[in-house]
């Protein structure tokens, strides 16, 4: 019975999972009073990619050319992925933040011909990654992003597959379940409930014969 019950759970869980995929790493540049903040977190999977040499970093925005690096200034590795996109906004010169926290990490490297992920020197996969940088008295207009995109790179496959979104403007909202999920998970607790009352109920007959 319990095996039943567990495997009625696992099939929910499969069948009813959130369908909104999220990428590994996410930097979001949003308006934070009279400023702009870009905050990422996430892990990075290096396994596909090929490490050029290390280089010297500071946080960086130039969205005409598809450059976003958040963090501290810092030596970091530059790894070469497939071609992606070129630009989330006009400004090709760039900009330097006023003030950086946390790790160094991004995406550079577009106007050398091929998209650059940035990761610090000795990084190791999956290991969690946290920075941010602020511009202070900008705006989205000042800065030359434009609101309300979001720009993915891809590389990897399988095991390896990996991605790093830039999305500009307020935090995406987090993945709510489909009306399916919900319905599927109440299915299962009331299989489970049902599952423990009929336990009940042969222990009780067991007792009195």
């Amino acid at each position: 019975m319990l095996n039943r019950i567990k495997a009625v759970i696992t099939a929910a869980v499969l069948l009813g999972g959130v369908s909104a995929s999220q990428a590994d790493v996410i930097i979001n540049v949003e308006q934070v009073g009279s400023n702009i903040v870009a905050t990422g977190s996430g892990t990075i999977n290096l396994t596909s990619l090929t490490n050029g040499s290390p280089n010297h970093f500071d946080g960086y925005i130039a969205p005409g050319v598809a450059e976003v690096v958040v963090g501290s200034s810092a030596y970091m590795n530059m790894w070469t992925i497939l071609p992606g996109p070129k630009s989330f906004g006009a400004n090709i010169y760039g900009s330097y933040p006023n003030s950086t926290t946390g790790d160094l990490f991004g995406m550079g490297g577009a106007n050398m011909g091929d998209n650059k992920l940035c990761t610090p020197v000795g990084y190791v996969s999956g290991f969690s990654l946290s920075g941010s940088s602020t511009w202070n008295n900008q705006t989205y207009a000042t800065l030359g992003v434009t609101l309300g995109t979001s720009t993915t790179w891809n590389w990897g496959t399988g095991a390896t597959a990996d991605s790093l979104t830039v999305h500009i403007g307020p935090a995406a909202p987090t993945a709510v379940p489909e009306p399916t999920t919900y319905a599927l998970l109440c299915i299962s607790l009331g299989v489970v409930g049902f599952a423990r009352k009929k336990m009940k109920h042969n222990e009780q007959l067991t007792m009195d014969n």
